[in-house]
């Protein structure tokens, strides 16, 4: 018989089994991490994500993206005339409902005439010029029907949606959705978007408790030990209630704005205490924040960069990486979608976004001269050039004829 019985090698490990097991010790196997913990996912309820929209923290993170991401140069096929129209009437509604689909993972906006029924496909009697916009948040939308059909257009896309009641036909919807579910819970969003509260819920909910600690703390940055006679035989006999109920009323008003009134014949000491960690638990649920939606502690909060000989260039970069990448994934296809139904050309976002003066200039710079060697290469350089946002499509002319 060897050392270990066969009973005692089969030792039975829940959760992850592809790693070292000890055979004589249980209670390692038992606790390691990776046998005793999974990874969970909470969808959050639409009233929760309204709660969450009208928060510090996230609305701050929301109109960061969304501000960010959408101020910025733009190029415009049709020219000065489409520009104008979307600065006019276009650029705040999309700011709008950018907001929303980070807030509650989609927002649409609606087009049709007055007196459209907004259920009935879009056909060929729409106006554009004369058309009327609608836009609503994530959290006030259902789908009434989705497509089942594989080689369908519309697979597991919603065909019908509505809005208090109201049916709006897939055609006029140009929906901002946010990141995509897995394809098994699409029914469960709507077949929308995952909102950005459910990326960061838990870093939320741990800024919150270190946000609500702040107050007391400082409220009470002593702890106060009341020395009464007769303490432990009044717990022994159950009559301690109302003496716990007077020392709590007294700790209700004790704060930094006012004194506290008890018996003369009682006696009081006050230890003054230092909250550890505190600092550092806010600096990691921020940074946690961060990593999560892209934006650098300094930009989240509006501080300098810290540290020594610290320019800022790296967070300036992640932070235009992070806008960049919101920009091509979940944003200017469906810009672009709403300009051509209202009779309008496509538009892009320029490349050198969110550098300083000097930086684009230099930018530009290196354009310029990237299109004289494509030139003498006999390459087609104005094509180039508005490619990288130097002159405009319309204005398209051969700038280096004489």
């Amino acid at each position: 018989m060897g050392l270990f019985s066969r009973k005692e090698k089969e030792i039975e490990v829940k959760g992850n089994t592809d790693s070292v097991s000890s055979l004589s010790n249980q209670l390692i196997n038992q606790r390691q991490a990776i046998n005793v913990n999974r990874f969970e996912h909470k969808k959050l309820d639409r009233q929760e994500l309204k709660e969450i929209f009208k928060a510090g923290v996230a609305r701050r993170i929301y109109q960061i993206k969304a501000g960010y991401a959408l101020k910025c140069e733009m190029k415009f096929e049709g020219g000065s005339s489409d520009e104008k129209f979307y600065k006019n009437k276009l650029a705040p509604i999309i700011k709008e409902v950018a907001e929303f689909q980070l807030g509650f993972g989609r927002g649409i906006i609606v087009v049709g005439n007055k007196g459209d029924d907004l259920s009935l496909p879009l056909d060929d009697s729409f106006v554009p010029a004369t058309a009327k916009l609608y836009h609503f948040s994530g959290d006030m939308i259902s789908v009434g029907e989705a497509g089942r059909a594989l080689d369908g257009e519309r697979y597991y896309k919603p065909i019908s949606y509505l809005v208090r009641g109201h049916a709006m036909h897939w055609t006029r919807v140009v929906d901002f959705t946010y990141v995509n579910p897995a394809e098994d819970d699409k029914p469960f969003y709507q077949y929308g978007g995952m909102p950005e509260a459910e990326l960061i819920y838990n870093q939320l909910i741990a800024d919150g408790i270190i946000q609500r600690s702040n107050a007391t703390i400082i409220e009470k940055a002593s702890t106060i030990f009341y020395k009464l006679v007769g303490f432990k035989n009044n717990l022994r006999t159950n009559q301690s209630g109302a003496m716990v109920a007077y020392f709590a009323t007294l700790e209700r008003l004790r704060g930094i704005y006012g004194a506290g009134i008890m018996d003369a014949e009682d006696s009081v000491e006050s230890v003054s205490q230092q909250i550890n960690g505190l600092k550092e638990m806010d600096d990691v649920s921020l940074r946690r924040l961060a990593m999560v939606t892209g934006i650098p502690v300094p930009m989240l909060v509006g501080e300098n960069v810290k540290g020594l000989n610290s320019t800022g260039d790296t967070e300036r970069q992640i932070f235009n990486e992070m806008l960049d990448q919101y920009r091509n994934d979940y944003l200017i296809r469906k810009i672009n979608s709403l300009m051509i139904l209202l009779g309008r050309g496509e538009v892009s976002f320029k490349q050198n976004q969110g550098y300083t003066p000097n930086e684009k200039a230099a930018y530009d710079r290196q354009v310029l001269e990237n299109a004289l060697m494509l030139q003498n290469l006999g390459e087609d350089s104005e094509d180039y050039l508005v490619k990288n946002g130097i002159i405009n499509p319309q204005d398209k002319m051969d700038i280096f004829k004489i």
